[in-house]
């Protein structure tokens, strides 16, 4: 039983989550997170598919802009088809749920996909926030792009 006379501390509560997810990262830079924060569409008109593209080729088209935001302290949770080495090559996790925490979740709010270890998982869904006292707990599910 906790003890209602217990106060949180959320700086230092903070901190220890962040050191945790320091921790979980890979430490080769290149291989950690990156999210991609689009800054708008080049579809001018018509018709377009999920990717933006315009059903009518004579539509003018241009390639989605935007940067990617990298240093984000997350936790990454393997939640399907964990990845395996086979004789010939690796298969990787094809689903991932990335937790931030607020100040983090302000930084790369709107994201369309991030790359983990070079490799691409598209945003399936934002879960509900979450909270852990006065700190905000965010959760994406991403999934791999080739799994669609």
């Amino acid at each position: 039983m906790i003890d209602p006379r217990v106060k949180m501390n959320p700086s230092r509560v903070r901190e220890g989550l962040r050191l945790a997810m320091r921790v979980g990262l890979p430490p080769e830079a290149g291989l950690r997170p990156r999210f991609w924060l689009p800054s708008g569409r080049g579809v001018s008109a018509g018709v377009a598919d999920g990717e933006g593209v315009p059903l009518d080729p004579s539509v003018d088209h241009r390639a989605e802009s935007g940067r990617y935001v990298d240093g984000v302290l997350c936790a990454l949770e393997y939640t399907e088809r964990p990845g395996v080495q086979l004789d010939w090559t690796q298969v990787l996790p094809s689903v991932v749920t990335v937790t931030v925490l607020d100040e983090e979740y302000r930084r790369i709010k709107g994201f369309t996909h991030v790359l983990i270890g070079g490799e691409k998982f598209k945003l399936r869904n934002e879960n509900m926030p979450l909270g852990l006292g006065a700190i905000g707990v965010h959760q994406f599910v991403v999934v791999a792009e080739d799994d669609g």
